[in-house]
């Protein structure tokens, strides 16, 4: 046994180290190469239950050598991580905790899918897409997903405004001006058509022209839902490693749903979810990011097995499905078995 070996007989603090004296270089070099291919075998003093510790070995100056163990990685660094950012259909709202579709998510990959992963729900009742891309760096970014996915449309489609609203839609517009790059897609037309829809904009605001009635408009504007969505998925990727984004269409609504409103804007509002669905399909295509068609899928079969009574949020069993189909998702895309993931 040589002297290395001695040294580390009966070790037990991790930040011990050997200094020897120097040796013939012969000497040397054959202490360091039986350090390194038997040094974990005989000391039990480097292992850390199941995982084995790692020997650096240094020389300074004056030939002297020093080898201490390398730090463990924790098992928590092994675990992945799915952030679902959206709203209330997103957090559950009607059902159990544990039957949102992010926890069922989980329970699905917990039984079939190595090493661990992690679903954090970032869905909150009410919020409009424009509020999930305030709390982007609060709810998401601290994470370090390795996916995110993105649903949004059933608040910012509703005919229900406030002015509220309409500040966080002008905040928007006022940040895009300020920071061009971060939103204005490359084209081969030379003026960008959200350019003139801001100089028309400007131009209305200078005109004192009123407005439509708050109740008579969608919380988000088609261009500004459009833009939002863009702008999360842009900001995703600005990160290293970025995460593999997948984009939610919104879930289909029932005739129970405003069931006061008059029929005229009953269908109004059934026309404009079925057009923030094809915002949310584009946007996928253009922004080449995974899509989960939930507005297809749930329209199928007896809609009242997967929305409520309420006509808009889910059931038990439309978020077992929503849940599905993301696994669906993660699988087809070869996400699951993939050490780093990609975007798609």
């Amino acid at each position: 046994m040589s002297c290395v070996s001695k040294a580390y007989e009966g070790v037990a603090c991790p930040r011990a180290r050997c200094l020897l004296r120097p040796r013939k270089d012969a000497t040397m070099r054959r202490m360091i190469r039986e350090a390194r291919t038997g040094i974990d075998e005989r000391h039990p003093a480097l292992r850390d239950g199941d995982t084995p510790r790692t020997a650096s070995i240094a020389l300074d100056e004056d030939l002297h050598v020093y080898i201490s163990p390398a730090p463990i990685v924790p098992p928590q660094a092994l675990t992945r991580r799915i952030v679902c950012l959206g709203d209330s259909i997103t957090r559950g709202y009607g059902v159990p905790a544990s039957q949102a579709w992010p926890a069922r998510l989980e329970a699905i990959l917990s039984r079939n899918a190595r090493p661990p992963w992690q679903v954090i729900n970032a869905g909150v009742p009410g919020d409009t897409i424009l509020q999930g891309l305030a709390r982007l760096e609060r709810d998401v970014s601290p994470h370090r997903p390795d996916v995110v996915f993105i649903a949004f449309g059933l608040n910012d489609a509703h005919l229900a405004r406030r002015s509220t609203d309409v500040h966080r839609e002008q905040a928007l517009w006022e940040q895009s001006i300020r920071h061009p790059r971060w939103w204005l897609r490359p084209t081969a037309s030379p003026l960008h058509p959200l350019q003139s829809l801001l100089r028309r904009l400007r131009r209305r605001s200078s005109s004192h022209a009123h407005p439509p009635p708050l109740e008579d408009s969608p919380r988000v504007s088609p261009p500004a839902f459009e833009q939002a969505l863009h702008l999360i998925v842009r900001r995703l990727r600005q990160r290293q490693p970025a995460p593999c984004v997948f984009l939610i269409t919104p879930t289909p609504i029932t005739a129970r749903f405003h069931a006061e409103w008059p029929p005229q804007r009953r269908e109004r509002q059934r026309a404009l979810y079925g057009r923030y669905a094809a915002i949310v399909r584009a946007a996928a295509r253009a922004l080449h990011t995974g899509l989960i068609d939930a507005a297809a899928a749930l329209s199928q079969g007896d809609p009242s097995r997967w929305i409520g009574e309420d006509g808009i949020h889910l059931t038990s069993s439309g978020q077992a499905l929503l849940a599905e189909l993301a696994w669906l998702a993660l699988t087809t895309t070869g996400l699951l078995g993939q050490r780093t993931i990609r975007s798609p």
